[in-house]
């Protein structure tokens, strides 16, 4: 997960006026200038910064861990399925007698460490990019919006597991990059380090599904925010130079998607009967 890299690395001809742009492939003449230490969190963190929504929203998802864990542990550094319950964690049957804050609370619990620890360092990665060009109160509107929309489409879908974590948002914002990719293909010059970094990527992210959590992988609720965050991302750049000809083609699917993602789940969940 952290070799999601921005667009400006590569389209560098397009500079500033780039979403996601970044700084840290620069002129030769300021290549030629740097005399000072890389920064690393910056490296790793691009435009990072503590006031942010992302950071702020990543301490609570640590601290709400820290204090699970801390009151009933079913394992080292795992909290039980039951005190999870608790906290809020979708459990479909309860959303369908009206506990509709199991839509939300889910994005500030996780099973796990190693959970906690990708989910965070996945949003982190590319949340303050975010932030700096879409604004704060856009970035929030996607997090927690792609966050419901995983969530219930999870539950419409997967109706008996109990799921956690933040991953639904946060594929919202890869979906975001995505949308960007999508918009963008025709202009990137060098294609090829996209592809590269897609496919080391993918690989990163089956090694953790296949090691760290196998078969508890929410991969519907990941699909709901990944489609949700595509959408919303072709929604925010309406306003983006070079964009493709078949763009208002995409505009209009996209507010589609969201109405269909919006509306289904729901039907679904409340009108066909199902126990566990």
């Amino acid at each position: 997960m952290s070799n999601i890299h921005t667009l400006a690395e590569y389209r560098d001809e397009y500079g500033e006026n780039l979403p996601f742009n970044r700084k840290y492939y620069q002129s030769q003449s300021s290549f030629i200038q740097r005399s000072k230490p890389i920064d690393v969190v910056n490296l790793i963190f691009p435009h990072f910064t503590w006031k942010s929504f992302i950071m702020a929203v990543s301490i609570i998802q640590i601290i709400v861990f820290i204090i699970s864990v801390s009151i009933k542990p079913a394992d080292f550094l795992t909290p039980s399925d039951s005190l999870l319950i608790t906290l809020g964690a979708n459990v479909a049957s309860r959303i369908k007698q009206g506990e509709i804050h199991r839509l939300i609370l889910p994005i500030f619990l996780h099973a796990n460490i190693f959970h906690t620890f990708f989910n965070v360092f996945f949003q982190l990665r590319m949340g303050f990019t975010l932030e700096k060009n879409y604004g704060i109160v856009k970035v929030i509107i996607l997090y927690f919006l792609t966050g419901i929309y995983g969530n219930i489409l999870s539950s419409s879908v997967t109706y008996c597991p109990i799921k956690v974590g933040a991953s639904t948002s946060g594929m919202g914002l890869l979906g975001v990059v995505t949308s960007e990719l999508i918009l963008l293909w025709h202009v990137i010059r060098h294609r090829e380090r996209v592809v590269f970094n897609i496919i080391f990527f993918s690989l990163i992210s089956f090694f953790y599904y296949f090691t760290f959590n196998g078969s508890n992988i929410d991969h519907v609720g990941h699909l709901g925010g990944l489609l949700s965050g595509i959408s919303m991302g072709i929604l925010y750049n309406s306003q983006m130079e070079n964009k493709p000809s078949w763009y208002d083609h995409m505009k209009m699917a996209s507010y589609a998607c969201l109405a269909l993602l919006a509306i289904v789940p729901p039907i679904v969940l409340f009108a066909v009967p199902r126990t566990c």
